[in-house]
């Protein structure tokens, strides 16, 4: 018991270090052009000052630092959801096409908030609790990516993307369909596999979101800068899938 005691503390660490490495790279990347570019636009189309972006990521960083450095507990964790659920508010009423974007702007949010409660319920004493929020926000990300912006709102940018850096000749949109009925298969399959192949399937996502953002990084540097985080936010869910991979087929977290 104490050893799965330990697990779920460590656990939980990991996943609040994730959290605070988005909080914090969104924070100091507004130094960029690049994001005070898309930052500014967003601030445009809101009627709201620029201050407001150098405002926030000052929060952020202070926010980032917190959840760094202490425990999750209940008020760190209400006050990052919040935030996420205000933004992802905000920026959908402004900009709804950003709930279907390619890289997971808005739909990222969801295993974001599913983190941050794992991470407080882990270190509350509630693994069971934990790992089901945790089960659903990782499966979240491959079912929303896969139907949203891959078969029913494709958007140009990433046929081109697709066309420029791996279509190999074949039509683009039917690439895009294609992996997307395979993403949103694996979400699916994620949550309905017994232990043992799912195990396996958590793996290979694991792999897919270090090798994907990769690929994109390389053909799109800037991307890695954008001020609404998408792939940034692939590190809580390859940590969240990691500890679902592990913890799924450990007895003594099954409790």
């Amino acid at each position: 018991m104490m050893a799965a005691r330990e697990q779920d503390l460590a656990d939980s660490l990991w996943l609040r270090v994730s959290l605070a490495f988005v909080w914090l790279s969104t924070a100091v990347h507004v130094l960029h052009p690049y994001y005070r570019a898309i930052g500014g636009h967003a601030l445009d189309e809101l009627g709201a000052p620029h201050w407001l972006m150098w405002a926030a990521c000052g929060f952020e960083l202070l926010l980032g630092l917190f959840v760094l450095l202490r425990p999750p507990g209940r008020a760190v964790t209400a006050l990052q959801i919040a935030l996420v659920l205000f933004f992802t508010l905000a920026l959908a009423v402004v900009e709804p096409r950003l709930l279907v974007h390619p890289l997971g702007v808005l739909t990222k949010n969801i295993p974001f908030v599913a983190v941050a409660l794992g991470a407080y319920l882990l270190y509350r004493g509630s693994p069971a609790a934990a790992e089901h929020a945790l089960r659903l926000g990782v499966a979240s990300v491959w079912i929303t990516e896969g139907v949203f912006p891959k078969i029913l709102f494709q958007s140009s940018w990433e046929r081109h993307f697709v066309a420029a850096h791996g279509s190999g000749g074949v039509d683009p949109g039917l690439v895009l369909v294609i992996v997307g009925v395979l993403e949103a298969a694996s979400g699916v399959l994620s949550l309905l596999l017994p232990k043992g192949p799912r195990r396996v399937l958590l793996l290979l996502q694991a792999a897919a979101l270090v090798l994907l953002p990769a690929w994109v990084i390389m053909n799109e540097p800037l991307l890695w800068l954008h001020p609404f985080g998408p792939l940034q936010k692939n590190v809580p869910i390859l940590v969240a899938t990691l500890i679902v991979a592990r913890r799924c087929c450990t007895k003594e977290h099954s409790r």
